[in-house]
């Protein structure tokens, strides 16, 4: 049986299983993500951004995401998204990333404390991506494990 026929983001979930565990190490310190990102080219980066970026907003919204770790990724996540033409979706994670202020914070603990200090709500914008993502029909999905699929074949031995 074909990888996408047991799980349509088959993609996804390798890309984290292959290169996710230097990825994950990153997420809480804006200073090791950033080094992680200098050293990491640049589509395998973006791939493993919006595979864990998407998984947790679709798991329990942009609230959930911008709270836990992968939030930090936020950024390259909304990059993907508009590279593959979710742009509805892209413009609503902007928006979340918006309310944390000018300068997006890339550290998990000063996201959480921003979120919390500054009682910023996104249920509008979570409410509004659920309303997108069900109207999609699982092509958000496809789309991305497309773009992820891409970037496997590229680094596969």
């Amino acid at each position: 049986m074909d990888p996408e026929e047991r799980e349509p983001n088959w993609a996804c979930i390798e890309m984290l299983d292959r290169w996710g565990a230097a990825f994950l190490k990153t997420l809480d310190d804006e200073n090791d993500f950033a080094a992680w990102l200098a050293v990491t080219p640049r589509d395998m980066a973006l791939a493993l951004s919006v595979s864990s970026v998407y998984g947790d907003i679709y798991n329990g919204g942009v609230d959930q995401c911008l709270w836990n770790s992968f939030g930090t990724a936020a950024p390259e996540a909304v990059e993907v998204l508009r590279l593959v033409g979710l742009h509805d979706i892209a413009d609503l994670v902007s928006a979340a990333i918006a309310r944390l202020g000018p300068v997006f914070p890339r550290d998990h603990q000063k996201r959480m404390t921003v979120l919390e200090q500054e009682g910023i709500e996104l249920r509008d914008i979570d409410d509004d991506l659920v309303k997108i993502i069900m109207a999609c029909h699982g092509e958000d999905e496809r789309r991305i494990n497309v773009f992820v699929a891409d970037v496997l074949r590229r680094y596969s031995t």
